[in-house]
């Protein structure tokens, strides 16, 4: 077992090397494209970079608000040829970076405000479901008598 999962960590180590390689050719080839896209995005690399809690979701949401921020500006570098001085000139603009950067900040927004309706939307659900149960515990009981529920345990007992 142990000889598979070195072979699968030495198959994921080189796909990210090549993934690398082509991403740094890429990067030469469009370099314009690249720097412009380089300086926009720094809010989704600190967010890729700070999130620690399972599943990662801060990178991929301020990265996409980040990124719908920076595209319409990006269309301009891709119609300049792409040269990297045109690229850097408009990526330094004040109204270029408020854009690509207001972005990321609803990205943050959206994170935060999703993020709490979720976790309370999951304790209404398991609320909702401990009364049902203990609804359904009377039921039994009233059904099969208080042994019932001293033998088998009720809701929300720890003891079983």
């Amino acid at each position: 077992m142990a000889r598979t999962q070195k072979k699968h960590s030495k198959a994921n180590g080189l796909q990210i090397l090549v993934a690398l390689l082509a991403l740094a050719m890429l990067g030469i080839a469009f370099a314009g494209a690249a720097l412009f896209l380089f300086l926009c995005m720094i809010p989704t690399y600190i967010a890729l970079f700070i999130d620690r809690q399972f599943p990662r979701t801060l990178g991929l949401t301020v990265g996409a608000a980040n990124l719908a921020g920076t595209v319409p500006n990006f269309l301009e570098v891709l119609k300049m040829n792409d040269h990297p001085a045109n690229a850097l000139s408009l990526a330094l603009q004040p109204s270029t970076l408020a854009m690509a950067y207001a972005g990321a900040g609803i990205g943050w927004l959206i994170h935060l405000a999703v993020t709490r309706f979720v976790a309370l939307v999951i304790v209404s659900k398991a609320e909702m479901r401990i009364q049902k149960l203990a609804k359904r515990e009377q039921v039994l009981i009233e059904r099969w008598g208080p042994e019932i529920k001293q033998q088998y345990g009720g809701v929300g007992d720890t003891d079983n």
